[in-house]
């Protein structure tokens, strides 16, 4: 703790988490929701090759970016 302090990581006059309002359950459990779906689709990735994507794979990509479950967490 003191190293954090004095190393300018941790204001203790500032703390961050002290402004935290608290989330709302539906909150909670929609995100919890998004995610368990996101790890769900993880699977559609893991024919994936670690070189040269084609199309498709773009397209795949491009669809979890779009899907209503990130979109639930990155707004949350």
């Amino acid at each position: 703790m003191n190293y954090a302090i004095q190393s300018h990581r941790l204001n203790p006059l500032q703390l961050d988490y002290m402004a935290a309002t608290e989330i709302p359950i539906q909150t909670m459990i929609d995100v919890k929701n998004a995610m368990e779906d996101i790890d769900d689709l993880s699977q559609d990735f893991s024919f994936c090759k670690t070189y040269q994507s084609p199309e498709s794979m773009k397209h795949l990509i491009q669809d979890f970016l779009d899907s209503t479950q990130l979109s639930i967490i990155q707004k949350s």
